[in-house]
């Protein structure tokens, strides 16, 4: 009698045991699979990014307000003045380019913490809902012993 208990007892280990087994080995495979998808969207924002370029610089209204001044000084021949607002116009322009880039490379940043945070996210949602499936089957398991 007791022999025969101890084998349903083993029994039922030994599909409790296969049960969680299989369900850690779904578990680790969801979670390479979406690690897998994670790198590959990773790699297509950086092709995206790499392909594309930054935009023109759109410069401010006293730029291009100088750049007319400018254009008007040379058409009554005040070349002087000109020339000084050339330079002014020149240092004024590579400012604003500058600028252009820092707000650039500050958006290409931004995208790639997103992206991460998404991934992040997604693992933790995932992780979690694997954890409480595998604790309803334990519960399931002691429910049964």
């Amino acid at each position: 009698m007791k022999e025969t208990h101890d084998e349903e007892i083993k029994q039922f280990n030994d599909r409790w045991e296969y049960t969680l087994f299989k369900l850690s080995e779904t578990s680790k495979k969801i979670e390479d699979d979406l690690h897998r998808q994670h790198e590959n969207e990773m790699a297509a924002l950086e092709e995206e990014i790499n392909a594309s370029q930054m935009p023109t610089v759109k410069y401010s209204a006293g730029l291009l307000n100088k750049q007319y001044k400018l254009k008007q000084l040379v058409k009554v021949k005040k070349y002087a003045a000109a020339k000084e607002l050339q330079e002014d116009i020149r240092q004024q322009e590579i400012r604003e380019t500058e600028i252009a880039q820092e707000n650039y490379g500050r958006s290409v940043e931004k995208m790639r913490e997103n992206r991460a945070k998404k991934h992040a996210a997604e693992y933790e949602a995932v992780k979690a809902r694997l954890e409480k499936s595998i604790n309803s089957k334990l519960k399931q398991r002691m429910t049964e012993y």
